[in-house]
């Protein structure tokens, strides 16, 4: 359900994204976007399915999540942290769709919990600070500008997942050293972006509107 949420997400707001910054039109294609909705919905119900169907579909939708990526301008997004990261974390459905066709068709040695982490530092561990930035300064009547403290922020989640997901695979005997780095980025990721961003909600908006 997570990753439906997620998919949903993604398509309204990097339209809106690189439409506004780029003014660029991203593929969107009703067929297409239904088809990956629709499977993602599917996908929910993977527990209960035959291993090699559920396997079947996850490498559907990776392909056709990949296919799409391939016409929203990624190379633009990356020049910016701010969607850049979105882009990452669009990525990283991708990637863990993967794992999850791959530990049924030819199942690796995964130090941990590996399709999990994936999903968890690298697709909500990126999303989430970025769209708590903007809707908290949007929403607030601040222009949506990530400042250095807000990049700050970003690149400390990106670290985490490399810590947390890629290092284990490469140095297995440090696991417990990266899983403390990884835990260690996260609490200052979101503690930052509380110290910074509930001071703002609590406030009325700078505009003089209501929240």
């Amino acid at each position: 359900m997570f990753r439906v949420a997620f998919l949903v997400m993604l398509e309204r707001t990097l339209t809106q994204f690189m439409k506004n910054i780029y003014q660029v039109d991203i593929l969107r294609h009703a067929a297409l976007d239904r088809a990956i909705k629709l499977l993602g919905l599917v996908l929910v119900g993977a527990g209960w399915m035959p291993p090699a169907l559920a396997a079947g579909l996850s490498l559907t939708l990776a392909l056709l999540l990949a296919g799409r990526l391939a016409f929203w301008y990624p190379h633009l997004a990356l020049r910016r942290i701010d969607l850049g990261i979105m882009v990452l974390g669009y990525a990283a459905i991708v990637l863990q769709l993967l794992v999850e066709f791959l530990a049924v068709a030819a199942p690796p040695n995964w130090i941990g919990a590996f399709s999990t982490h994936v999903f968890g530092l690298g697709v909500m561990g990126l999303i989430i600070p970025a769209m708590l930035i903007r809707i908290a300064k949007g929403h607030t009547g601040r222009k949506v500008v990530f400042d250095p403290a807000d990049r700050a922020v970003l690149w400390i989640m990106i670290g985490a997942f490399l810590l947390r997901v890629l290092a284990p695979q490469l140095l297995p005997a440090s696991y417990a050293l990266w899983l403390a780095l990884a835990a260690t980025g996260w609490l200052a990721g979101f503690g930052i972006l509380a110290w910074r961003l509930i001071p703002f909600l609590l406030q009325p908006r700078v505009d003089g509107k209501e929240h």
